[in-house]
């Protein structure tokens, strides 16, 4: 609490996020859940003591929450973790989506894709945290859905599609530059690892200017 409130002190940052994908730690323990939201809500009463500007909110995983993973066996919905917080208490939903693990091709994403959370969040602003596809097969992964550097502009499309005239004030695509294996070829490699503008040696995808005037 004393980190996070000197850090809030200092920079005034215009949001705090408060955990990562939370819904994940719902689902592996939920006993516990209760406890992080009760430790959520004395970090936000924190945050606002020193810096009542910032918004502060919790992130989730979109798929993950909402059972759209058909392709990565993510069916189950945890809406509960979200809605075990008290709306009161939060400012900004932030959200990392990734519909590849629902879609194997970028063109049928639908416009409503988001429309499961808006309808829980009413006007609360939604900042994306992480999103974007891969550009390439890393290690062999050979997943179901496309992995090219055309599938890459033609999500941006569909971002679009999907984002537009909604209150989204940040979205932030995964990474700049692609990832280098560490030697262990994780599977969080194989699937994110090419989830940038760039490749590892520097190079543009297609995708790079389109994102950037985006």
């Amino acid at each position: 609490i004393q980190m996070l409130t000197a850090f809030v002190n200092k920079y005034r940052p215009p949001y705090v996020f408060l955990g990562n994908e939370n819904d994940f730690y719902f689902e592996s323990n939920p006993g516990d859940y209760t406890n992080w939201v009760i430790a959520y809500e004395f970090m936000y009463n924190a945050i606002k003591q020193v810096s009542e500007d910032t918004k502060v909110g919790p992130v989730f995983n979109f798929e993950h929450i909402s059972g759209n993973g058909q392709l990565n066996a993510w069916t189950q919905t945890f809406w509960q973790a979200l809605e075990a917080h008290s709306m009161d208490k939060i400012d900004v939903i932030g959200l990392s989506v990734y519909p590849f693990f629902n879609y194997e091709d970028p063109a049928d994403i639908p416009a409503n894709y988001l429309e499961p959370l808006f309808s829980r969040i009413g006007s609360k602003p939604l900042v994306i945290t992480e999103t974007g596809w891969p550009a390439q097969n890393l290690g062999g992964l050979n997943p179901q859905w496309s992995t090219t550097e055309e599938a890459q502009v033609q999500y941006l499309n569909r971002l679009q599609a999907f984002t537009s005239e909604k209150n989204i004030p940040v979205i932030n695509w995964l990474y700049y530059n692609g990832l280098s294996d560490d030697g262990s070829s994780s599977t969080a490699w194989k699937t994110f690892g090419s989830i940038s503008i760039r490749n590892r040696q520097g190079n543009e995808y297609q995708i790079y200017n389109p994102w950037i005037d985006f």
